[in-house]
C-alpha cells in the first residue's frame, strides 16, 4: 500500500523553504491555521496523473481552499521521481495552480491511463450462457474506464447488449426503460429474481448430482470382473480367461 502524506512536520518544512517555484502573488497567501495536508496516496510518477488530480482538487474543494494553497500543498503529495520533477521547477515560474497542473500534466501525460471512448460500451455484448448480474458486473468494470459517463449511449449499450433471447429482453420487450436509472432498477429486480431462484433450486441440483454419482458408481461395480485364481468370472458369471478374453 502506498504511503500517504499527513503530520505538521511536512507542512513545517513548506513552510520554511524558499526554493519554491511560485511568483509572489502565490507565496504571500499564507497556509490556514491547522492546516492539514490531504490524506490521499502519494504520487510516484508511475501512475496516471489525471486521477491523482482528481483525488487533490476533490480534497481542496471539499475545504474551500484557494488555488494559493493548493499550490503550496500539492507538492507534499508527491514522491520519487515526481518530487524530484516539482524540485527542479524554475523559481518564480508558477502563478497560479492552473499553471502549477498544466506542467504536471505535460510532464507525466505518458503516464495518463488508456481511455477507451463511450462508443466501446456498444461493443459489450452478453454472452448466451451468462447470467445477467456477471454480464452487468463485466459492463460496468470496462464502463469505469472511461471518462465519458454519457448516460444515453450507456443505456443504448445495455439494451443492444442483452442477450436477445433471454428472459431479461423479453421483459425489457414489453414495457422499454427510457432511462439508465429505470433500467438499472428493472435489472438488479431481475437479478434478485434469478439469485432468489438459484438458491431455491441449488439443494436439488445437488440431490440431483448425488443420485448421479451414486447410479455411477453402481454401474462401474456391476461391470468390474471378480479374480478367482488364474481365471477370472465377470458380472454374468462367464469364465474370462485373463489372455485370451471371454471364454
Amino acid at each position: 500500500m502506498a504511503k500517504r502524506m499527513g503530520g505538521s512536520s511536512s507542512v513545517e518544512q513548506l513552510l520554511t523553504r524558499t526554493d519554491l517555484p511560485y511568483r509572489e502573488e502565490v507565496m504571500v497567501v499564507p497556509l490556514p491555521p491547522k492546516f492539514k495536508v490531504p490524506q490521499i496516496d502519494l504520487y510516484d510518477g508511475s501512475k496516471d496523473p489525471v486521477d491523482h488530480l482528481k483525488n487533490f482538487k476533490t480534497h481542496m474543494t471539499l475545504y474551500g481552499f484557494p488555488g494559493e494553497v493548493a499550490c503550496h500543498s500539492f507538492p507534499l503529495t508527491l514522491k520519487g521521481i515526481a518530487r524530484g520533477w516539482f524540485g527542479a521547477l524554475c523559481l518564480e515560474s508558477i502563478g497560479s495552480f492552473e499553471e502549477l497542473v498544466k506542467q504536471f500534466l505535460m510532464q507525466f501525460m505518458a503516464s495518463r491511463r488508456r481511455r477507451i471512448p463511450a462508443a466501446y460500451l456498444l461493443t459489450i455484448k452478453q454472452k448466451e450462457r451468462e447470467n445477467l448480474k456477471t454480464y452487468l458486473t463485466r459492463f460496468n468494470k470496462e464502463r469505469l474506464t472511461m471518462d465519458d459517463q454519457d448516460e444515453k449511449i450507456t443505456l443504448a449499450a445495455l439494451l443492444g447488449g442483452i442477450w436477445p433471447w433471454s428472459l431479461f429482453m423479453a421483459e425489457l420487450a414489453r414495457r422499454t426503460p427510457s432511462t439508465l436509472r429505470k433500467f438499472m432498477d428493472r435489472a438488479y429486480d431481475f437479478v434478485n429474481s434469478e439469485d432468489t431462484l438459484q438458491a431455491l433450486l441449488e439443494p436439488y441440483k445437488q440431490e440431483t448430482k448425488s443420485k448421479t454419482r451414486t447410479k455411477t458408481i453402481l454401474k462401474i461395480k456391476t461391470k468390474e470382473p471378480i479374480a478367482e485364481g488364474t481365471r477370472m468370472i465377470n458380472a454374468t458369471n462367464t469364465p474370462v480367461d485373463k489372455t485370451k478374453g471371454v471364454a
